[in-house]
């Protein structure tokens, strides 16, 4: 063969392999978010056998999760065979479920699922669980009727409760809201008429913040390390205290109220008081659910909600917003929620001694997008006394304040898609309560 047809067949053989090489290489080029490992293109993200690098395979039980081998299914939550009750799943190493429900009468906190399936196993409380918030991976439940603050885990397969902070009582014990921020909780003191600031990890009072006599506080909401919102049912207004040295105070009281905010008695009905309860915060404004009762705590007329501009910390005083008036429908408003910029007021009434005897109970949407509230077509609820409420997974869940149920709201379609009870009745009397309803984590 000659030298010239020698170095064609050559030149060809060594094009075929290149080609052949680098076909192979294409062959192995992995997705932006997979790796290499060996001949296989691997997700070490998820991948059990190669969980955060080629080759890490993980144990038995164990589930590569964000590149990490975790005990991470409700069969192996945190440990091999440590396995989570019905309806819980399982969030870093805790059995949560998807709903948690403060059961007042019969002591108890109660899980459910987003279809209002029963969950878990009830947590026996102290005496009224009245409010629930979570910090961390823990729930902490105010007691209303003998000043405790239960802590609880969800532990598997069996701690769920590792103990209680003690509010001393003043005579009695009333303990109407909790809620958490800064690392601290926050809870209203209406017995002692003082905002108790307590350290979860001491699990001790770290601050008691007089109010006033007569204040009896309801809902709390913390805007900042610095500032918090108080209703003041019994004095009608708002308290803007100052919470800054709250977490490092040495020799209580450290906080104090900044400003005093009068709900002026303009805002009830003529036979009314506002007495406010629930906050909420959207768009720089703070909107105030008030009961607007008679002295007899009955219905003075419609339920309605003064708005305040947290720049200034006054009462916005326009239009539709001196008070917003939530309409016939609603009377004695439990709750307030914020979903996107839509605001979702609950109402209802019924006398204590008479649970079915329910009025003006519905579920009001506010829209605040454009700013000025825009109050929507109330959904009524001649059968339930709308109480707490919570977003959970895009729908509304309600409890009701005269019986055990819950109530699975679509704010879409605004309307009702499922009711199931949840609270059971106590069994020396009374009727069951809904008092709280908090997402799980």
């Amino acid at each position: 063969m000659s030298s010239p047809a020698k170095k064609k067949i050559l030149a060809l053989a060594a094009l075929s392999l290149a080609l052949a090489l680098s076909a192979c290489k294409e062959e192995r080029l992995c997705a932006s978010d997979e790796a290499l490992c060996g001949l296989t293109c691997s997700t070490l993200a998820t991948d059990r056998a190669n969980c955060g690098a080629c080759g890490h395979a993980c144990e038995a039980g164990q589930v590569c999760t964000s590149g990490e081998c975790v005990f991470g299914t409700a069969q192996n939550c945190g440990a091999l065979g440590r396995t989570c009750e019905s309806g819980e799943r399982c969030v870093s190493g805790d059995c949560i479920a998807d709903l948690y429900l403060a059961c007042f009468n019969t002591s108890e906190v109660r899980e459910a699922t987003f279809e209002l399936a029963a969950a878990g196993v009830p947590v026996a409380t102290a005496a009224g669980p009245l409010s629930l918030a979570w910090l961390g991976d823990t729930l902490y439940v105010a007691d209303s009727l003998n000043g405790t603050v239960d802590v609880l885990r969800f532990d598997p397969p069996a701690v769920r409760s590792t103990g209680t902070i003690t509010i001393p009582a003043v005579g009695f014990s009333d303990l109407e809201f909790i809620t958490a921020a800064n690392g601290l909780l926050y809870v209203s003191n209406a017995a002692a008429q003082v905002l108790d600031v307590l350290d979860p990890v001491g699990k001790r009072i770290v601050d008691e913040i007089p109010l006033g006599a007569g204040a009896f506080p309801q809902g709390i909401l913390v805007a900042s390390a610095s500032k918090a919102y108080v209703a003041l049912n019994g004095l009608s207004e708002i308290a803007v205290v100052d919470v800054s040295g709250s977490g490092t105070c040495a020799s209580p009281p450290c906080g104090s109220i900044a400003k005093h905010i009068p709900i002026p008695a303009e805002l009830a009905s003529p036979s009314g008081s506002p007495l406010p309860a629930r906050l909420a915060l959207s768009g720089g404004k703070l909107y105030v659910t008030l009961w607007n009762l008679k002295v007899d705590f009955t219905p003075a007329g419609s339920g309605r909600l003064a708005v305040i501009d947290t720049a200034t910390d006054t009462l916005v005083t326009a239009d539709g917003s001196h008070p917003v008036d939530l309409g016939a429908a609603c009377q004695n408003p439990g709750d307030i929620a914020v979903q996107g910029q839509v605001l979702y007021v609950t109402c209802g009434f019924n006398p204590f001694d008479a649970p079915t005897s329910i009025t003006g109970a519905a579920i009001v949407p506010v829209d605040v997008s454009s700013g000025a509230p825009a109050v929507h077509t109330a959904l009524a609820l001649p059968s339930n006394n709308a109480g707490a409420i919570a977003f959970c997974g895009g729908a509304g869940y309600v409890g009701d304040r005269a019986s055990g149920a819950v109530l699975k709201y679509d704010p879409g379609s605004s309307s009702i898609v499922s009711t199931r009870a949840l609270c059971p009745a106590p069994g020396t009397g009374g009727t069951p309560f809904v008092a709280a309803v908090a997402c799980g984590i």
